[in-house]
């Protein structure tokens, strides 16, 4: 891969969605507060994944999902239309 890829798996209809992103960071005192915290919020608004991003920027290793496929790290966007304000939801 050379440059980025986004791949999406369906195309959400949005009105002036938020947009959030949460990162898990392994910094100390951080405790990784990101990805939790994003994680929660895709649970709440019950936000469903819509696009991927890949890139040649990434660290070059592989996560071992629990049925043993093997995928390249990425980052997921993730949308609720439930409430307002609509979001869009990012997360790695």
């Amino acid at each position: 891969m050379n440059e980025p890829y986004l791949r999406f798996l369906s195309h959400p209809e949005l009105e002036k969605p938020v947009f959030v992103e949460g990162l898990p960071v392994d910094l100390p005192g951080f405790g990784r507060i990101g990805g939790t915290v994003a994680g929660l919020l895709i649970e709440f608004s019950h936000a469903e994944r819509f696009a991927e991003l890949y890139s040649p920027s990434f660290p070059d290793y592989v996560i071992v999902e629990k049925d043993g496929i093997c995928r390249p790290p990425r980052y997921e966007f993730y949308a609720s239309s439930k409430g307002k304000p609509h979001l869009i939801i990012l997360t790695g």
